[in-house]
Parts: C-alpha cells; sequence; structure tokens
C-alpha cells in the first residue's frame, strides 16, 4: 500500500513548475505591454539594398538583420532588393524592390480602452 502523502509528493512537482510557468509568463507578458515603445517587429531577412529610417529620424540607415522595428518606423527597398520584416505575432511580410513599408501600433478599440 501506498505511504500517506506520497500521492501529494509526486503531484507536487508538476504543480510547482506550471505555477512558475504561469507567473513567468504573466511577468513577461507584463513587461512586453508596459512600455508605450514597445518593439512591434524585426528585420528577419536582407538582400542587397535595404533601409530603415526610425520615426524620430529624418534619415535612412542601412538595415541589419535582426534590426528592432516600433511604431511609424519605415523600410524601404532599393532595385533587384528585397527584405523579410518578422512582426510579434509571428506573421513574416515579405517585401520586394523598390517598396516603402511602414510599421504601424496596434489600434486600440473603444472597448479596449
Amino acid at each position: 500500500m501506498n505511504e500517506p502523502g506520497a500521492e501529494f509528493r509526486r503531484v507536487r512537482p508538476g504543480f510547482i513548475l506550471a505555477a512558475i510557468v504561469f507567473w513567468g509568463g504573466g511577468f513577461a507578458l507584463a513587461a512586453t505591454t508596459a512600455g508605450a515603445a514597445a518593439q512591434l517587429a524585426k528585420i528577419s531577412a536582407i538582400q542587397n539594398i535595404v533601409e530603415t529610417r526610425a520615426a524620430s529620424s529624418g534619415t535612412w540607415s542601412p538595415s541589419t538583420p535582426d534590426q528592432p522595428l516600433f511604431g511609424q518606423d519605415r523600410v524601404r527597398t532599393g532595385v533587384g532588393s528585397r527584405a523579410a520584416i518578422l512582426y510579434s505575432d509571428l506573421t513574416l511580410h515579405r517585401v520586394n524592390e523598390k517598396s516603402e513599408v511602414e510599421i504601424l501600433p496596434p489600434v486600440r478599440t473603444a472597448r479596449e480602452s
């Protein structure tokens, strides 16, 4: 026969792990949504001439792989160039040559306010 409380000891480590995962996940979500200037996307691939202009800047600069993108940042590609943008919801946006894209922040509805 099982020792009294043995079943509790078998369940407890899993429960503790689940509690840590839920607490840690909630903390990470709170940290991500807390900042007004949260990263919305990143440059995931570059081919040839790809440039980025930060919302706070008026100048274009060469893009780099894994470069973070924020609201109102812009990405453009030159002739014979391509880029890929990975958004925070894991949507992959492929940008062909001679294109310009503006990163827009999510729109808050009256229901979310």
